[in-house]
Protein backbone atom coordinates (compact mmCIF):
# COMPACT_ATOMS: atom_id res chain seq x y z
CA UNK A 1 0.00 0.00 0.00
CA UNK A 2 0.81 3.40 -0.87
CA UNK A 3 1.69 5.60 2.44
CA UNK A 4 1.11 9.30 3.25
CA UNK A 5 4.23 10.49 3.14
CA UNK A 6 3.55 11.39 -0.48
CA UNK A 7 1.31 14.66 -1.51
CA UNK A 8 -1.35 14.02 -2.94
CA UNK A 9 -1.74 15.25 -6.69
CA UNK A 10 -3.47 18.47 -6.66
CA UNK A 11 -1.45 20.51 -9.14
CA UNK A 12 -3.47 18.45 -11.83
CA UNK A 13 -5.83 16.07 -12.23
CA UNK A 14 -3.57 14.08 -15.04
CA UNK A 15 -7.56 11.97 -15.63
CA UNK A 16 -10.77 13.17 -15.48
CA UNK A 17 -12.37 9.63 -15.47
CA UNK A 18 -15.93 8.79 -17.03
CA UNK A 19 -18.02 5.94 -17.72
CA UNK A 20 -17.99 6.71 -21.40
CA UNK A 21 -16.00 5.05 -24.37
CA UNK A 22 -16.09 5.54 -27.90
CA UNK A 23 -14.67 2.87 -29.30
CA UNK A 24 -16.87 0.42 -30.56
CA UNK A 25 -14.43 -1.84 -32.41
CA UNK A 26 -13.29 -3.13 -28.92
CA UNK A 27 -16.05 -4.99 -26.68
CA UNK A 28 -17.75 -2.59 -23.58
CA UNK A 29 -16.14 -5.54 -21.22
CA UNK A 30 -12.85 -5.14 -22.50
CA UNK A 31 -13.02 -1.22 -22.27
CA UNK A 32 -14.75 -1.31 -18.72
CA UNK A 33 -11.31 -3.40 -17.49
CA UNK A 34 -9.08 -0.72 -18.77
CA UNK A 35 -11.04 1.86 -17.42
CA UNK A 36 -11.31 0.12 -13.66
CA UNK A 37 -7.77 -0.14 -13.74
CA UNK A 38 -6.48 3.16 -14.83
CA UNK A 39 -8.93 4.31 -12.11
CA UNK A 40 -7.44 2.39 -9.75
CA UNK A 41 -3.66 3.80 -10.80
CA UNK A 42 -4.97 7.81 -10.95
CA UNK A 43 -6.75 7.42 -7.71
CA UNK A 44 -3.60 6.20 -5.92
CA UNK A 45 -1.12 8.43 -7.59
CA UNK A 46 0.81 10.47 -5.00
CA UNK A 47 3.17 13.42 -6.20
CA UNK A 48 6.90 11.79 -4.84
CA UNK A 49 8.81 15.33 -6.08
CA UNK A 50 8.20 17.88 -8.59
CA UNK A 51 10.55 20.95 -9.43
CA UNK A 52 10.35 23.24 -12.54
CA UNK A 53 11.05 20.41 -14.97
CA UNK A 54 10.91 17.29 -13.70
CA UNK A 55 7.87 15.22 -11.65
CA UNK A 56 8.09 11.57 -10.42
CA UNK A 57 4.75 10.52 -9.38
CA UNK A 58 4.32 6.99 -7.82
CA UNK A 59 1.02 4.79 -7.85
CA UNK A 60 -0.03 1.36 -6.97
CA UNK A 61 -2.36 -1.62 -9.37
CA UNK A 62 -4.38 -3.23 -8.91
CA UNK A 63 -2.23 -6.45 -7.90
CA UNK A 64 -0.31 -4.48 -5.65
CA UNK A 65 2.72 -3.24 -7.69
CA UNK A 66 4.03 0.34 -7.00
CA UNK A 67 5.44 2.27 -10.42
CA UNK A 68 7.02 5.15 -10.73
CA UNK A 69 6.32 8.01 -13.60
CA UNK A 70 8.81 10.26 -14.38
CA UNK A 71 7.68 13.60 -16.61
CA UNK A 72 10.37 15.97 -17.83
CA UNK A 73 10.02 18.79 -20.16
CA UNK A 74 12.79 18.83 -22.35
CA UNK A 75 14.93 21.62 -21.70
CA UNK A 76 15.79 22.88 -25.17
CA UNK A 77 12.21 22.13 -26.79
CA UNK A 78 9.39 23.00 -24.08
CA UNK A 79 6.61 21.91 -26.42
CA UNK A 80 8.09 18.90 -25.60
CA UNK A 81 7.13 16.45 -22.58
CA UNK A 82 8.97 12.92 -21.98
CA UNK A 83 7.58 10.19 -20.27
CA UNK A 84 8.68 6.56 -18.59
CA UNK A 85 7.44 4.41 -16.44
CA UNK A 86 9.42 1.81 -14.33
CA UNK A 87 8.08 -0.33 -11.44
CA UNK A 88 9.63 -0.47 -7.94
CA UNK A 89 11.44 -3.83 -9.12
CA UNK A 90 12.66 -2.65 -12.29
CA UNK A 91 14.16 0.52 -10.38
CA UNK A 92 16.18 -1.89 -8.17
CA UNK A 93 17.44 -3.96 -10.51
CA UNK A 94 18.61 -1.52 -12.40
CA UNK A 95 20.40 0.43 -9.79
CA UNK A 96 22.04 -2.96 -8.91
CA UNK A 97 23.54 -3.43 -12.49
CA UNK A 98 24.55 0.23 -12.38
CA UNK A 99 26.34 0.05 -9.41
CA UNK A 100 27.83 -3.67 -10.22
CA UNK A 101 29.45 -2.18 -13.04
CA UNK A 102 30.87 0.78 -11.66
CA UNK A 103 32.37 -1.46 -8.46
CA UNK A 104 34.03 -3.57 -10.97
CA UNK A 105 35.29 -1.20 -13.17
CA UNK A 106 36.70 0.77 -9.73
CA UNK A 107 37.43 -2.32 -8.48
CA UNK A 108 35.28 -1.77 -5.38
CA UNK A 109 32.43 -3.98 -3.43
CA UNK A 110 29.20 -2.90 -5.34
CA UNK A 111 26.56 -1.10 -3.28
CA UNK A 112 23.70 -3.46 -4.59
CA UNK A 113 20.09 -1.91 -2.26
CA UNK A 114 18.09 -3.78 -0.71
CA UNK A 115 14.70 -3.25 -1.46
CA UNK A 116 12.38 -3.43 1.57
CA UNK A 117 14.92 -0.79 3.01
CA UNK A 118 15.63 1.68 -0.51
CA UNK A 119 12.06 1.64 -0.57
CA UNK A 120 10.65 1.83 2.82
CA UNK A 121 8.98 5.20 4.47
CA UNK A 122 12.73 6.17 6.00
CA UNK A 123 14.27 6.75 3.12
CA UNK A 124 11.31 7.39 -0.17
CA UNK A 125 11.55 10.64 0.28
CA UNK A 126 15.18 12.11 1.20
CA UNK A 127 17.05 13.84 -1.35
CA UNK A 128 19.37 11.13 -1.95
CA UNK A 129 16.60 8.70 -2.88
CA UNK A 130 15.06 11.38 -5.38
CA UNK A 131 18.03 11.73 -6.72
CA UNK A 132 18.85 8.30 -7.46
CA UNK A 133 15.73 7.74 -9.28
CA UNK A 134 16.09 10.30 -11.06
CA UNK A 135 19.60 9.35 -12.11
CA UNK A 136 18.51 5.70 -13.11
CA UNK A 137 15.72 6.88 -14.79
CA UNK A 138 18.39 9.44 -16.89
CA UNK A 139 20.36 6.10 -17.53
CA UNK A 140 17.94 4.42 -18.96
CA UNK A 141 17.02 6.70 -21.75
CA UNK A 142 14.39 8.55 -19.80
CA UNK A 143 14.34 12.40 -21.52
CA UNK A 144 15.43 10.87 -24.95
CA UNK A 145 12.45 8.21 -25.70
CA UNK A 146 8.88 8.45 -25.36
CA UNK A 147 7.23 12.33 -25.30
CA UNK A 148 4.10 13.88 -25.91
CA UNK A 149 4.67 17.13 -28.35
CA UNK A 150 2.36 19.96 -29.41
CA UNK A 151 2.33 21.08 -32.98
CA UNK A 152 0.49 23.94 -35.08
CA UNK A 153 -1.53 26.24 -33.54
CA UNK A 154 -5.16 25.96 -31.54
CA UNK A 155 -6.90 25.54 -34.82
CA UNK A 156 -4.86 23.39 -36.98
CA UNK A 157 -2.72 21.83 -34.20
CA UNK A 158 -2.48 18.90 -32.24
CA UNK A 159 -0.15 16.80 -29.59
CA UNK A 160 2.36 14.33 -31.34
CA UNK A 161 2.75 11.24 -29.19
CA UNK A 162 5.76 9.52 -30.14
CA UNK A 163 6.63 5.89 -28.14
CA UNK A 164 9.46 3.92 -27.99
CA UNK A 165 10.48 0.68 -29.57
CA UNK A 166 10.58 -0.36 -26.02
CA UNK A 167 7.49 1.73 -25.00
CA UNK A 168 5.13 1.13 -27.77
CA UNK A 169 4.83 -2.92 -27.17
CA UNK A 170 4.09 -2.19 -23.23
CA UNK A 171 1.20 -0.02 -24.41
CA UNK A 172 -0.25 -2.63 -27.16
CA UNK A 173 -0.10 -5.25 -24.27
CA UNK A 174 -2.07 -3.48 -22.11
CA UNK A 175 0.29 -1.36 -19.76
CA UNK A 176 -2.02 0.96 -17.61
CA UNK A 177 0.39 2.77 -15.59
CA UNK A 178 2.37 3.67 -18.69
CA UNK A 179 -1.52 5.14 -19.89
CA UNK A 180 -1.30 7.25 -16.81
CA UNK A 181 1.86 8.61 -17.71
CA UNK A 182 1.19 9.19 -21.12
CA UNK A 183 -2.13 11.08 -19.79
CA UNK A 184 0.13 13.50 -17.54
CA UNK A 185 2.67 14.06 -20.84
CA UNK A 186 -0.74 15.30 -22.76
CA UNK A 187 -2.27 17.18 -20.77
CA UNK A 188 1.64 19.32 -19.97
CA UNK A 189 2.05 19.60 -23.73
CA UNK A 190 -1.83 20.62 -24.92
CA UNK A 191 -1.68 23.07 -21.79
CA UNK A 192 -0.05 25.88 -23.65
CA UNK A 193 -2.42 26.31 -26.91
CA UNK A 194 -5.85 24.53 -24.89
CA UNK A 195 -5.39 25.69 -21.27
CA UNK A 196 -6.52 22.42 -20.77
CA UNK A 197 -5.82 20.35 -17.18
CA UNK A 198 -7.34 17.28 -17.43
CA UNK A 199 -7.28 13.97 -20.74
CA UNK A 200 -10.93 12.55 -19.80
CA UNK A 201 -10.74 8.89 -19.19
CA UNK A 202 -13.09 8.15 -22.42
CA UNK A 203 -9.87 9.65 -24.33
CA UNK A 204 -7.45 7.76 -22.80
CA UNK A 205 -9.62 4.77 -22.70
CA UNK A 206 -9.63 5.07 -26.48
CA UNK A 207 -5.85 5.98 -27.33
CA UNK A 208 -5.07 2.50 -25.11
CA UNK A 209 -7.56 0.34 -27.14
CA UNK A 210 -6.44 1.83 -30.76
CA UNK A 211 -2.65 1.44 -29.61
CA UNK A 212 -3.76 -2.28 -28.58
CA UNK A 213 -5.77 -3.03 -31.78
CA UNK A 214 -3.71 -1.25 -34.41
CA UNK A 215 -0.24 -1.16 -32.81
CA UNK A 216 1.36 -4.47 -35.02
CA UNK A 217 -0.70 -2.62 -38.56
CA UNK A 218 0.81 1.18 -37.59
CA UNK A 219 4.09 0.50 -35.97
CA UNK A 220 7.67 1.82 -37.86
CA UNK A 221 10.27 -0.42 -38.65
CA UNK A 222 12.07 -0.61 -35.51
CA UNK A 223 8.48 -0.87 -33.22
CA UNK A 224 7.83 2.57 -32.40
CA UNK A 225 4.69 3.92 -33.02
CA UNK A 226 3.47 7.90 -33.86
CA UNK A 227 0.04 9.11 -32.58
CA UNK A 228 -1.36 12.65 -33.32
CA UNK A 229 -4.21 13.81 -31.66
CA UNK A 230 -5.84 16.88 -32.83
CA UNK A 231 -6.87 19.67 -30.88
CA UNK A 232 -10.43 19.83 -32.37
CA UNK A 233 -10.60 15.86 -31.52
CA UNK A 234 -8.97 17.45 -27.66
CA UNK A 235 -12.09 20.35 -27.50
CA UNK A 236 -14.64 17.79 -28.07
CA UNK A 237 -13.64 15.45 -25.28
CA UNK A 238 -12.41 18.29 -22.99
CA UNK A 239 -15.04 20.93 -22.98
CA UNK A 240 -17.93 18.76 -25.59
CA UNK A 241 -16.86 21.25 -28.05
CA UNK A 242 -18.00 20.31 -31.54
CA UNK A 243 -15.96 19.91 -34.48
CA UNK A 244 -15.93 19.07 -37.72
CA UNK A 245 -13.98 15.92 -38.76
CA UNK A 246 -12.78 14.39 -35.32
CA UNK A 247 -10.10 11.76 -35.49
CA UNK A 248 -6.81 10.42 -33.99
CA UNK A 249 -3.99 8.90 -36.56
CA UNK A 250 -2.28 5.90 -34.92
CA UNK A 251 0.47 5.78 -37.61
CA UNK A 252 -0.74 6.20 -40.99
CA UNK A 253 -4.29 4.87 -39.74
CA UNK A 254 -6.73 7.57 -39.16
CA UNK A 255 -9.56 6.55 -37.04
CA UNK A 256 -12.87 8.89 -37.09
CA UNK A 257 -15.19 9.00 -34.25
Amino acid sequence: MLQKYVKPISFIMILLLIGVSFSPIVSAQANEFKQHELEYIINSSKILYEDSNEQIIVSESLNGEIFYSFIKRDDANPNRVYFSVFSETELLNLHNTISKKNAVSQNMKSNVLDLENVFSEEYLCSEETINTMLSLARASGFGTGSYAESYGNSLTGGVHIYLSPTDAPRLAAGSSALLSALGAALVLAAAMNMGISAVPGALLTLLGNLITIYYLMAKNNDGSLNIKVPYITLAFFCFGVPGGSLFISIGSIKYYI
